[in-house]
């Protein structure tokens, strides 16, 4: 319904503005905010992720964060163990199944 829709609309303006202070805010005004976006811990990527994941429940919302980062440490692996089996990529000097080889481990992760 429009009520509800507009309720969580409301919440996620809310959430972002509190979320988004430290890159509101002009830097210098609050050294312990210059100092933890500088650490590069939090960046504007946690921010959308908040913001993607926000759901009309709190167990909606628990659920999508968790596959979420389900989904972000199975992409991890699979750059991980592809590193590790061809260090060098794919470049011109290299054999073609190791570019068929990434497509089919990006085929089997979606």
């Amino acid at each position: 319904t429009f009520a509800l829709n507009a309720e969580l609309a409301f919440r996620n303006a809310c959430c972002m503005v509190i979320l988004g202070l430290p890159f509101l805010i002009p830097t210098g005004h609050v050294k312990s905010l210059d100092d933890f976006t500088a650490t590069g811990l939090y960046t504007l990527g946690c921010v959308f992720f908040c913001v993607f994941n926000l759901g009309k429940s709190f167990g909606e919302t628990v659920r999508n964060v968790v596959h979420g980062i389900k989904g972000s440490l199975t992409a991890v692996f699979h750059i991980w163990a592809l590193w590790a089996i061809f260090p060098l990529s794919v470049t011109d000097d290299t054999p073609p199944y190791v570019f068929w080889i990434g497509v089919a481990d990006g085929i089997v992760f979606i």
